[in-house]
């Protein structure tokens, strides 16, 4: 059996960097499967044992895309800077078309439809919300700025499809928001395809909403009130990021969030999320694929809901919590000392042996719940 599952999970692990914490998630998926194939011929004696390993690969979600993303994850907490990745070149940005700097009373609500373009937020140095932007390639349009009664909207050009095919036009747009610390309200970001940096500025009082068609979104050391943030295909990242609420939906992505705090309601339809040195609670929905959660703190309850895929929560040793944890066609395990109501195979349902401080509560359809 073992050969079968290092053989099963050779392509998931080819090319990902080994560290401590790709090293044990890979003794855990081969205990786990073990112990699911197992199960699965003793329901279906026929099955080879090849055949029950693949049957509970599948329905363990895309593992590959946790294992990469566990990697990067041991890789950026060494790192401050923003990856390569979501670095915008300003060094080629182009040439600048627009400065605009409004006084921080004169703006309550700043709604910016940025389409084809890569976006960067930063903080100010001044009283004022100033905007940069800068464009290349891109044939007599410029963006629009309008201010009324403290909206701020802001709509960026949208290249025609000759900037496109004009041979080394290479159309670009590059937009700079720099937000005033006590700026109060709302900003929203819609954009259609790019990559969107949010770096390095505290806003204690703003709300921020960002949903993207396709690209990147980054938020690095930032402190708000409140995320809206959503993508359609993509991948969400955040590091050293607090917010009172956070609200994240992907149809088609992978979410990474560290060393990051508040009330998290998080919900994937095909994709990925991994939380980690997390302070707060919250809720985590996957329709097909895996949640990973690493609680540095817990504060509330923790609710985790999966059809195919496995759900995994960590929470600090001393706490005491009541938990219901549930998968219909898989296993559940509970790496604690126990008073247990119900324990089965899919089923425990107990407290830990002191005062229970929360409750988690886990259901996956097909898969594996693990706390520990």
């Amino acid at each position: 059996m073992n050969e079968i599952i290092q053989t099963a999970l050779a392509p998931i692990f080819e090319g990902v960097s080994q560290n401590s914490e790709v090293a044990d998630f890979y003794r855990e998926l081969t205990s786990d499967l073990a112990e699911s194939a197992q199960n699965i011929r003793a329901a279906e004696p026929n099955l080879t044992k090849a055949e029950a390993v693949n049957r509970a690969l599948d329905g363990m979600g895309d593992l590959r895309a946790v294992a990469l993303m566990i990697a990067e994850t041991n890789s950026a907490d060494k790192q401050l800077p923003i990856s390569d990745e979501a670095i915008i070149d300003w060094a080629k940005k182009g040439q600048k078309q627009v400065f605009r700097a409004i006084p921080v009373d004169r703006v309550q609500n700043v709604i910016i439809n940025a389409l084809d373009a890569d976006v960067r937020i930063v903080a100010s140095h001044t009283d004022d919300l100033e905007v940069d932007y800068y464009q290349r390639g891109i044939n007599g349009q410029a963006v629009q700025i309008d201010e009324n009664d403290g909206n701020i909207r802001i709509i960026l050009p949208r290249p025609s499809f000759m900037d496109y095919v004009i041979p080394f036009r290479h159309p670009r747009q590059f937009l700079e928001v720099r937000l005033p610390e006590d700026i109060l309200g709302t900003l929203r970001l819609d954009a259609r395809a790019g990559r969107v940096v949010l770096d390095n500025f505290k806003t204690a009082d703003l709300d921020i909403a960002v949903i993207l068609t396709a690209g990147s979104l980054r938020i690095e050391q930032v402190t708000v009130n409140r995320f809206d943030l959503g993508t359609k295909a993509g991948n969400i990242r955040a590091n050293r990021v607090k917010a009172d609420e956070w609200r994240v939906v992907a149809r088609a992505g992978n979410i990474r969030l560290v060393d990051v705090e508040g009330d998290f309601d998080v919900a994937v339809r095909s994709g990925n999320v991994i939380l980690d040195a997390a302070i707060g609670h919250g809720i985590f929905k996957a329709t097909s694929g895996n949640i990973r959660t690493n609680w540095r703190q817990v504060i509330g309850d923790l609710n985790f809901a999966a059809e195919s895929g496995t759900v995994k929560a960590r929470v600090p040793l001393s706490d005491q919590f009541k938990f219901n944890l549930q998968s219909q066609s898989g296993i559940v395990r509970l790496k604690r000392d126990a008073h247990y109501e119900v324990q089965v195979q899919g089923y425990a349902k107990g407290q830990t042996l002191g005062t229970a401080e929360y409750n988690i509560v886990a259901r996956v359809t097909s898969g594996v719940v693990k706390v520990d």
